[in-house]
């Protein structure tokens, strides 16, 4: 509920789920995106997405967020996201 005057703002368009795999199989999978500032416009409506199509996604942002003045890191960790780096996105994997 909360997205859907967002979705109607920025009307998001999904290409190409049909491909995905079952959410059932519970395997890892790495989804790569080119995004928008900050990634504030467009991840939550992907994350969203993903969850109703059966995906648990966390998302994973530059540590910068957590460090900067805009103080955007506990808002990021709030919905999922994750500080980048190679360990945090090998957890993520290892954890399916």
């Amino acid at each position: 509920k909360i997205l859907t005057p967002w979705k109607a703002l920025t009307s998001p368009m999904v290409i190409g789920a049909e491909h995905l795999p079952s959410p059932l199989q519970r395997r890892p999978i790495l989804f790569v995106g080119n995004h928008t500032v900050f990634g504030l416009y467009d991840l939550p409506v992907l994350i969203h997405d993903l969850y109703q199509r059966g995906f648990k996604a966390r998302g994973l942002a530059h540590a910068s967020h957590w460090s900067n003045p805009l103080g955007l890191g506990p808002v990021f960790s709030r919905f999922g996201g994750v500080k980048a780096s190679p360990r945090s996105a090998y957890k993520l994997l290892s954890q399916g």
